[in-house]
Formats: structure tokens, sequence, C-alpha cells
């Protein structure tokens, strides 16, 4: 079963292409943030936390991050069965990826993030390989969408765009090519994104990313 990893800013509009992908009656299964229930504070900035409430919450993520790929792992080889109506899934499209961790901090810290991630995985375990789907979003109209969370402004936001561009680019110089790497234009219309992805997903092109190794590189001192 292929695998594609849906990435981007927090609000960016993740979980409503999710929706519009579950509604389509395309034939792909798809696989939330987080296997457990996600506590308030992981939706915040990590700005808003001291050193030590910083430490238990990515504790709490790498944890979640580590579950959800034995979860993924299963789906992909075919280990569970996903039927839907009319057949069998072909795809699995997962929201939010091992990768995110390096766009909610500064590049001097993608190696200890790498090695940390890493850390979480039992002996022999490695990150599921898949295409990326990096959604583009404005961050302005985003944190307008957001206005209630205070935890956000459209600096943060933009930063955190940035440095999700700067992974991609990272992966794509690495690999030395881009294949299986989609920037997509978040910023127009909704069913433009959602045709868009669908489409992405029904071709028979695929070019999975070997996130494993891209990660094991990065911890590299």
């Amino acid at each position: 079963m292929r695998c594609y990893y849906l990435l981007g800013i927090t609000g960016v509009g993740k979980s409503t292409l999710l929706a519009g992908l579950s509604d389509s009656g395309l034939a792909v299964r798809a696989v939330t943030e987080w296997p457990d229930p996600m506590p308030e504070e992981i939706a915040w900035s990590p700005d808003a936390f001291d050193a030590r409430q910083q430490e238990r919450i990515q504790d709490w993520i790498f944890t979640q991050v580590a579950k959800k790929n034995r979860q993924l792992a299963e789906l992909v080889s075919g280990s569970i069965a996903v039927e839907f109506e009319g057949g069998v899934s072909r795809a699995v499209i997962v929201d939010r990826s091992p990768l995110d961790t390096f766009a909610f901090y500064p590049r001097e810290l993608w190696p200890l993030r790498a090695r940390q991630t890493l850390g979480y995985l039992q002996p022999g375990e490695r990150f599921v390989a898949g295409e990326l789907l990096l959604l583009k979003g404005d961050p302005t109209a985003v944190c307008a969408r957001m206005h209630r969370d205070r935890h956000y402004d459209v600096e943060t936001l933009a930063a955190q765009q940035r440095r999700f561009l700067d992974v991609a680019h990272e992966l794509g110089s690495r690999r030395g090519n881009d294949a299986g790497i989609h920037i997509i234009n978040a910023a127009v219309d909704r069913a433009a994104v959602l045709e868009h992805v669908a489409s992405l997903l029904t071709t028979d092109s695929y070019h999975p990313v070997d996130i494993h190794a891209c990660i094991t590189t990065i911890a590299a001192p």
C-alpha cells in the first residue's frame, strides 16, 4: 500500500483536506495526527513553555510519533486489511510526519531533534517511507482563521512555514532530486486543493522518500 504524508503549518487545512478525501469516496485510508487523545497544550507554540514543560511535551510527541509509525507499518505492509465499499484501499494518507519536528525548531537544533526522534523507535524499526504532500498556505490568512488561538501569530506561522520549506529542500538536496516531494498551494479554493491531492493519490507515479535515512543523515554530527 502506498503511503503519503501530509505536512504544513498549524491551521493550514490538513484536517479539512482529510475530511474532504474521506467524503470523496476515494479508496484512501486516513491516519490522524496522534494515536492517543492530544493534550490541549500540544497545539500551543513551543515558545509558550519553559524548558521543563517543553521536555515533557516533546516526550509525549516522540512517543506518539513512534507509536503511529508502528501502526502505519502494519497498514502499509498489508498486515491490516483496510476495506472500502467496492474494494480495498490502495493508499494511506497520514496527518503529519516524523519530519514535522524540524519545522518547529531552528536549524541548529535539527541534529538533536533527529537523534531524539530516532531514539524512540524500538530496535530494528524504521520510519515508513512515503511521498510528502506539503501544504503551503498564507500565514496571514491562516492566522486570521485562528484568531481565537492566542498562541500563534503571523510571524510564528511564517517562520514555521519557512522551516517546512527548508525541510523539503533539504531532503531534495540530500537525495539529489525532489521526486515524491510535492509543495501544494493551499492558499487557493479548498476544492482545488482537494482535486490536486486526489490526482496525486491516483496517479501511477509513486516515488516514496526514505524518511528514516533522511532523519539518520540529519542526526549525524
